[in-house]
């Protein structure tokens, strides 16, 4: 009975790599497996909660990113060093860069006028 359930749940899986391959566009026998399209690896990891909080508080701003990509982005900069790049959702977020676009907004519409 085991058996049985075990070669049925080895069939499904083939038939939906055999699926996932052809709605890529690639050929596959049923024994061929198919590579994964995502390059992450999931992990388990303790942080400290204030860090989490952080950047969960980062993320429940509109328009922001997840903020396990916020943290991804923040762990590449630092173990890659130089400077990472800023997404416009970063700039976005910054009181002090918005400040200085709408000075610089109202400077130029003055000199229009």
């Amino acid at each position: 009975m085991k058996q049985a359930k075990a070669n049925k749940a080895t069939k499904s899986k083939i038939k939906q790599a055999a699926s996932v391959a052809s709605r890529a566009g690639r050929r596959t026998t049923p024994r061929q497996r198919v590579a994964p399209a995502v390059s992450k690896q999931r992990i388990t990891i303790a942080l400290d909660v204030d860090v989490v909080e952080e950047f969960q508080r980062r993320a429940a701003v509109p328009g922001a990113l997840p903020y396990q990509t916020q943290m991804n982005a923040a762990l590449r900069e630092y173990v890659f060093g130089g400077q990472a790049k800023q997404s416009l959702t970063t700039f976005l977020q910054d009181e002090q860069f918005l400040q200085e676009i709408a000075k610089r907004v109202k400077q130029l519409t003055a000199a229009e006028a």
